[in-house]
């Protein structure tokens, strides 16, 4: 089925938001939790059912062909439609669960790369970044800044001498501490909090005159998206062992899951610093403000 076929059918009658699950391919739950969650966005779903995915005037062999890169990302905002449709209607016809091979194979992924538990977080951003492509490759509009887009401004002043210097920076995701954080909005106190840079952290203000000097520094929330995403710390780097939080275990060897423990969060506990890769154990979560 084309993709102007398939958006023709999407508008045709009213949608309704099914609950069928996704298929696991092997380490895809990441995948799936995150691609459920933006499923029921509807603000998301229409943004997505907005690239035309069909062919277009001046992509025939005689125009040439789009760029490697928008054609792939064309394909994943195809792939897509797709999985958002059966999601939704796939029920009536009997289905009980939904694939994504069609999803994965349009970002290049084989065996090896479903079978990997990957960074939801960084997953999320690479599905992002492909949508924004596609979406500039159409000349529609970006739905994907639309939503989670916000803004930051931070102010560096220093103390002793009269400078003070100001960055605006976008967002799609908030990165909150966990670790010495009680609650969300310790988190977001934490994320706000003012900042002392003395010692060998001196602000660099960058100007011969001033070099380094001692500052402070806060970030203040400039613009909040429709829909923000928390990204939450759950593990830190060090140089010697790594770390959850002041009150999580790190055993040396592979414990048994406690009753009432997943077999996911055994395996985040028992990780140390010669595991070949950091555990699973990223968080993601999503709010979106009331209308």
């Amino acid at each position: 089925m084309r993709g102007g076929v398939l958006l023709a059918l999407l508008l045709v009658g009213a949608t309704r938001a099914a609950h069928l699950g996704l298929k696991n391919q092997g380490n895809t739950c990441y995948m799936n939790s995150l691609l459920q969650t933006l499923h029921h966005l509807p603000s998301f779903r229409r943004a997505v059912y907005s690239v035309p995915t069909g062919a277009q005037p001046g992509e025939t062999a005689a125009g040439g062909a789009p760029p490697a890169e928008e054609a792939r990302a064309m394909g994943t905002a195809l792939a897509l439609q797709r999985l958002f449709y059966e999601l939704e209607h796939a029920e009536a016809a009997g289905a009980s669960a939904v694939g994504t091979e069609p999803l994965t194979a349009s970002f290049g992924w084989g065996p090896l790369e479903v079978n990997v538990q990957q960074d939801v977080q960084e997953f999320g951003r690479m599905l992002s970044e492909v949508l924004q492509t596609s979406m500039r490759a159409r000349g529609v509009a970006d739905g994907v800044a639309a939503l989670f887009e916000g803004q930051t401004t931070s102010t560096a002043r220093c103390t002793r001498v009269d400078f003070r210097s100001t960055k605006l920076e976008r967002f799609h995701d908030l990165q909150l501490q966990v670790a010495g954080c009680r609650n969300l909005h310790a988190s977001l106190r934490h994320f706000v909090r003012e900042e002392r840079l003395d010692g060998p952290n001196q602000y660099n203000t960058r100007r011969p005159e001033l070099g380094r000097q001692d500052a402070r520094r806060a970030t203040r929330f400039s613009r909040l998206p429709p829909v923000l995403q928390l990204h939450l710390k759950r593990f830190e780097y060090a140089e010697i062992a790594p770390r959850l939080r002041p009150d999580a275990s790190w055993p040396l060897a592979r414990p048994r899951a406690p009753t009432g423990t997943t077999r996911r969060r055994a395996r985040c506990a028992s990780w140390t610093a010669s595991s070949a890769s950091p555990p699973p154990c990223t968080s993601a979560a999503i709010w979106r403000r009331p209308p």
